[in-house]
């Protein structure tokens, strides 16, 4: 069995942010660009209160407790959490900086793949990189306290039949585990 070795651990988060990370940073700055617009009395595109986009859930309950479900749903498919980011942590630790406040009581995703689908998806087509890692989230608003919302990045749009498949059942697993959380299926 192999050791935990935290400096090789540490290489590899630090390499997997410096690689990967610039999806999640563009959208973490496009979300802080709509909460900064909102501060500055900025118009923002209104969305009704209850819609969400389709890859989203929410369950009633504590927020750790629903994280713990969502952490345990990937690890007992088998799978490591690569990263853990604490998006409601940040924003509010910037808040000061950029005169805004987090609509986020809690908020973190999380960073995983699945090595079958992943290789799957490489050999679908190698530019099909920008597929793993896959990210699920979970987060409670300030306004909407015991409601947490679930939800998962949507994989990208394959160029081929064959990428199509591979993501296909990408997105088939994250609606699995987002599903089974928000069900409450543990």
């Amino acid at each position: 069995m192999k050791r935990f070795n935290p400096l090789e651990s540490h290489r590899r988060s630090h390499e997997y942010g410096r690689n990967r990370g610039s999806r999640i940073w563009s959208t973490m700055a496009a979300a802080v660009a709509v909460v900064l617009a909102a501060g500055l009395g900025l118009s923002v595109p209104a969305v009704a209160e209850t819609e969400l986009p389709d890859n989203f859930k929410t369950r009633d309950g504590a927020y750790e407790e629903v994280v713990q479900d969502l952490k345990d749903a990937i690890v007992n498919r088998g799978f490591v959490i690569d990263h853990v980011g604490y998006v409601g942590k940040m924003l509010d630790r910037t808040s000061d900086a950029v005169g805004a406040t987090s609509p986020y009581l809690h908020a973190q995703y999380m960073q995983f793949c699945s090595a079958k689908l992943t290789h799957d998806l490489a050999a679908a087509d190698p530019s099909n990189m920008e597929g793993c890692p896959y990210l699920v989230f979970a987060y409670e608003e300030r306004a909407k306290p015991g409601t947490v919302i679930l939800g998962y990045r949507k994989p990208p749009v394959g160029r081929s039949e064959a990428s199509r498949a591979a993501i296909g059942a990408i997105e088939a697993l994250l609606v699995d585990v987002v599903d089974q959380v928000a069900g409450g299926g543990f």
